[in-house]
């Protein structure tokens, strides 16, 4: 899928239905041997759900996200050291996909999830998911402050957790 950045500027169509293909692929590969392609499938599943939501298509995306993190914690849960930070990464941006639907109550709950995960994957970056200049959300990573904790910004910016307390501003 990371080939896909610029099929999908120009044909957002194909690249969503090649992403599922590849999905469907990899979804195949994981029932035959699932230790070596399930990772592979859960990174899969988070990049088409942000694929998803960025065409508008929220709840889809939702439903995909809710997939990307059990199986993400399934990972985790069998070999943490390797698997916490993609469970970091995929929970804050369910906590993201959370913020955009109809269910934005649940989203500081992922929130405060992702910063935890963040903090138990030594050494991790922690996720900061912010508006950007279109006024769509995007990711980053930033470094995360061993005496302050990480920080997490949740879509536009009104729903922000630093350490374990959470300010809800806006609206």
């Amino acid at each position: 899928m990371r080939r896909l950045g610029p099929a999908r500027r120009a044909r957002p169509d194909r690249a969503l239905s090649t992403a599922r293909a590849a999905i469907d692929l990899r979804r195949k590969l994981a029932e035959l041997d699932r230790d070596a392609h399930l990772p592979e499938l859960a990174a899969l599943l988070s990049k088409y759900a942000t694929m998803l939501a960025e065409d508008g298509w929220k709840a889809d995306a939702l439903t995909v996200s809710e997939e990307a993190v059990t199986l993400c914690r399934e990972l985790a849960a069998r070999d943490p050291d390797p698997h916490l930070p993609g469970l970091a990464m995929s929970v804050g941006n369910h906590a993201l996909r959370l913020a955009e639907s109809d269910q934005r109550s649940r989203a500081p709950i992922a929130a405060n999830e992702a910063v935890t995960l963040c903090r138990e994957a030594r050494g991790w970056s922690a996720v900061v998911l912010q508006a950007g200049p279109d006024g769509r959300p995007a990711a980053h990573r930033v470094a995360a402050d061993r005496d302050n904790g990480p920080l997490l910004l949740v879509g536009d910016a009104d729903l922000i957790v630093h350490d374990r307390a959470l300010l809800a501003f806006g609206e």
